[in-house]
């Protein structure tokens, strides 16, 4: 018998909850209620075929009344199942035994992030501009500590600060009809070098 406490178990889907797989949930049999490892395996033993596997699975992180048990074949645990559940098991001392059906929970897979764009042309959006290091470390600093003295507008998975014009969301653009009021005065020096650096022609919103 082999230990494996890594697989993570759940219930089959309820279009299959009959179809027999290779693992089974086994009730009334754990670490909790006194069952050791040569008392799973001697139970389940005498279903397993030729030179096939038997593999107990301890639920970490408890000290459980179940275990699962997996077998190298789906018909090797269905005849466990059959003979064994809602039985009472002599090598269990008579317990009633609750057997079925289980299925190995998939591991997600891991997402992968889009590659980060260095160059505007590597970002490949139409109109965007990247200037890497425009504003020294104590401009930002600057600009931070003028941000963080005005309120913020929290959205669903972040917060913004508009100025100029409300940027509606709903249509992806600037409400001309929702002016806000002139451009701050601590953000006048930022827009003057973007404007003469040609990098915007006109300022006249700004979101954060």
């Amino acid at each position: 018998m082999i230990m494996n406490n890594e697989l993570v178990f759940k219930r089959p889907h309820p279009s299959r909850v009959h179809e027999p797989t290779p693992h089974l949930f086994v009730g009334n049999c754990g670490p909790k209620l006194g069952f050791t490892d040569s008392d799973v395996q001697s139970i389940f033993q005498p279903f397993v075929k030729g030179d096939g596997d038997l593999l107990v699975h301890v639920p970490q992180g408890e000290l459980s009344s179940h275990v699962y048990v997996s077998f190298s074949t789906a018909a090797e645990a269905a005849a466990a199942a059959q003979a064994l559940s809602g039985k009472p098991c002599e090598g269990a001392g008579d317990r009633v035994l609750m057997v079925k059906f289980a299925d190995v929970e998939q591991p997600k897979q891991v997402q992968q992030h889009p590659p980060v764009a260095l160059t505007a042309e590597q970002a490949g959006i139409p109109g965007l501009q990247l200037h890497p290091e425009f504003v020294t470390p104590e401009q930002e600093a600057a600009l931070l500590q003028h941000l963080e003295q005005q309120p913020w507008q929290q959205l669903a998975k972040r917060r913004v600060q508009h100025y100029g014009y409300c940027f509606d969301y709903s249509q992806r653009g600037v409400d001309a009809q929702q002016r806000l009021g002139p451009l701050p005065e601590w953000a006048q020096p930022l827009i003057q070098r973007m404007e003469v650096g040609d990098a915007l022609e006109f300022t006249h919103e700004f979101t954060v």
